[in-house]
């Protein structure tokens, strides 16, 4: 069973990343597999998806996670992450979100992508 939840109201902050799943083909998907301190697991699902990300590691802890909108979207952002000009065209034409993933320690980046969602794994 899954639950979905607020990606912009929910404490990412030492949360591990503990997976990474993405599609070949277009539409590109992308699910990230986290799990907090208390050992909740969650996934992370973006679809039409494109992603930059550092590399993975061993251990990779969020320090936060920004969810970023056409609204929101500031040229320090955009020149601090280096978001080509096609992925801002879809932020600001088409309504993508762009997800900040701040670590501190391991695999940061940033996704942007049309639609966004956060699930709860509960046991079965």
């Amino acid at each position: 069973m899954q639950l979905s939840l607020s990606v912009s109201s929910f404490n990412f902050h030492d949360t591990s990343i503990v997976s990474l799943q993405a599609s070949s083909t277009y539409p590109y998907e992308l699910s990230i597999g986290l799990r907090t301190e208390d050992e909740i697991n969650y996934q992370l699902g973006f679809t039409d998806a494109y992603w930059k990300f550092s590399s993975f590691h061993t251990q990779n802890v969020l320090f936060d996670l920004q969810v970023i909108t056409k609204a929101n979207l500031s040229d320090f952002v955009i020149e601090e992450y280096t978001i080509e000009s096609s992925l801002v065209d879809l932020i600001t034409n088409q309504n993508y979100f762009l997800i900040i993933l701040e670590p501190s320690v391991g695999m940061g980046g940033f996704v942007v992508a049309k639609e966004v969602q956060l699930l709860l794994n509960s046991p079965t």
